[in-house]
C-alpha cells in the first residue's frame, strides 16, 4: 500500500512477530516491507537507549554479549524514522517489550506522520482452540492476523493520544529503571529482581537444563495474571545472579543457557538465619524441643526474594499439627511505632520443620531484612 507518494513500512517491535506479519502480507497479496526491532526496551537503560549504554548494561548486568543487537537497533531506528516511508507501527499494550519499543518510536517520530495498528485486546484461536487474548503479536499465527482483519484496523493517532504516549515514556525515561513491566495495560518501572520469585518457584531440587527452567518461568508468567512476557535474556541473567548469590546452583558454563544445569542450592544455615530461627524457638510450646533437635541436621534453600527458606531435617518428630506453631513480627523501620510489619512464620509439616516464611503486611519490598536486625526486635507469638 502507498499513501500519498510514500510506501508503507510495517514497524514491528518483535522479530518473531515481524516474520508473522510478512507471511500474512504475502497471503493477502500485499508487497510491503516489514521492519523488525531486534532489541527489547523492557529492560536496560532508556534515557537514552543508546547502543553503547545498552550494550554495557546488558553485558554487566545480564552477562550477555549485546554488541550485535545494539548495532542492529541503531540501524532499525534510522529506517523506522526515515522520511522516505510512511511507518505503520504495530503495538500491544499487553506486552512490555512491544509497548516499550512503540513508545520510543512515538518519542522519536516527533511531528512526522505515522499510522498504528493497536491490537491490544484482540482475541484469536490457535489451532482451533478457544479464543485467547493476544499478549504478543509474536504469538498470533499469520492466518489469525489475516482472519482478524488487522491490516484494516490501521489509523492515525489523535494529537492527544500521541501526547499521552509521550507522557508515559517521559516518565519511564526519567525513572530509567532496570525493567519495565505491564500492569493491565499500563507500563510501569520495576527492579531487576522483579521476576526472581517466579524463577525460584520453577527451580527444583533436581538438576534441570537452564533453557527448561527459563521456559517454565516464561510460561508461568504468561499464563497467570498479570500475564507478563519477559525476555529469556533477562530470566537467564537472573538465574546467573542467583547462582552468584548462593540461592541457585549452576553446573556447567553459566554463559550457555541451553547446556548448563540448574537446581536450588541446598546449604547449611548462616549464622544470621540460625539466630532468627533461635529467636522464634525461644518461646516454649509443646513440640519445641523436637524442632530444636531437628536443627542439628538442617539444610536450607532460599525460595523467594524476601529470604524465605525451605528446610530439610531429620531427627525426632514433633507432635504438632501442620502449620505455623510459632510466629514473629516486627515493624519494618526501626523507631516507627506504626507501619507495615514484617511477618515470620515457622512452618511444620508431618512433624518436621518445613519452611521459614517471610512477608510484609502490605506486600511491598521489605526495607530491613529480618536477618540483618537485632533478633530481639522480633515479637514472638
Amino acid at each position: 500500500m502507498t499513501i500519498g507518494d510514500k510506501p508503507t513500512l510495517h514497524v514491528v517491535f518483535n522479530m518473531s512477530a515481524a516474520g508473522g506479519v510478512r507471511q500474512a502480507l504475502s497471503w493477502v497479496g500485499r508487497n510491503e516491507r516489514v521492519l523488525g526491532f531486534p532489541d527489547d526496551l523492557s529492560f536496560g537503560p532508556i534515557n537514552p537507549p543508546s547502543a553503547p549504554s545498552r550494550q554495557s548494561w546488558v553485558e554487566n548486568e545480564l552477562g550477555y554479549d549485546f554488541d550485535e543487537v545494539a548495532q542492529m537497533a541503531e540501524q532499525f531506528w534510522a529506517e523506522a524514522t526515515s522520511a522516505a516511508t510512511l511507518p505503520l507501527a504495530w503495538v500491544s499494550r499487553y506486552n512490555a517489550a512491544e509497548y516499550s519499543g512503540f513508545l520510543e518510536f512515538v518519542w522519536r517520530k516527533g511531528d512526522a506522520p505515522f499510522r498504528v495498528v493497536d491490537f491490544t485486546g484482540i482475541e484469536y484461536a490457535n489451532n482451533g482452540g478457544p479464543l485467547i487474548a493476544a499478549r504478543s503479536l509474536g504469538l498470533v499465527p499469520p492466518d489469525q492476523i489475516v482472519g482478524a482483519r488487522l491490516f484494516d484496523q490501521q489509523r492515525a493517532l489523535r494529537p492527544s493520544e500521541i501526547e499521552a504516549f509521550r507522557d508515559v515514556w517521559r516518565r519511564l525515561r526519567q525513572e530509567n529503571a532496570p525493567l519495565r513491566v505491564v500492569d493491565g495495560t499500563a507500563l510501569v518501572s520495576a527492579p531487576i529482581t522483579h521476576f526472581d520469585d517466579a524463577v525460584f518457584s520453577c527451580a527444583g531440587s533436581d538438576w534441570q537444563k537452564g533453557a527448561r527452567l527459563v521456559g517454565a518461568t516464561m510460561m508461568k508468567l504468561i499464563d497467570h495474571p498479570p500475564y507478563q512476557c519477559p525476555s529469556d535474556i533477562v530470566l537467564w541473567g537472573r538465574v546467573r545472579a542467583l547462582d552468584e548469590a548462593g540461592v541457585l546452583e549452576i553446573s556447567g558454563d553459566p554463559s550457555e543457557m541451553r547446556g548448563a544445569l540448574v537446581r536450588r542450592n541446598w546449604r547449611t544455615m548462616t549464622d544470621r538465619e540460625r539466630a532468627l530461627v533461635d529467636r522464634l524457638l525461644s518461646r516454649s510450646f509443646p513440640g519445641r524441643d523436637e524442632l530444636v533437635a531437628q536443627l542439628q541436621t538442617v539444610t536450607v534453600c532460599r525460595i523467594d526474594c524476601e529470604g524465605s527458606l525451605e528446610f530439610r531435617v531429620s531427627g525426632p518428630l514433633a507432635n504438632l499439627a501442620n502449620g505455623a506453631p510459632v510466629t514473629g513480627r516486627f515493624v519494618d523501620r526501626q523507631g516507627e511505632e506504626l507501619g507495615p510489619a514484617v511477618n515470620i512464620l515457622l512452618h511444620v509439616a508431618d512433624g518436621r520443620l518445613s519452611e521459614l516464611e517471610i512477608y510484609k503486611d502490605d506486600g511491598n519490598k521489605i526495607a530491613e531484612s529480618p536477618f540483618d536486625i537485632d533478633p530481639m526486635r522480633i515479637d514472638v507469638g
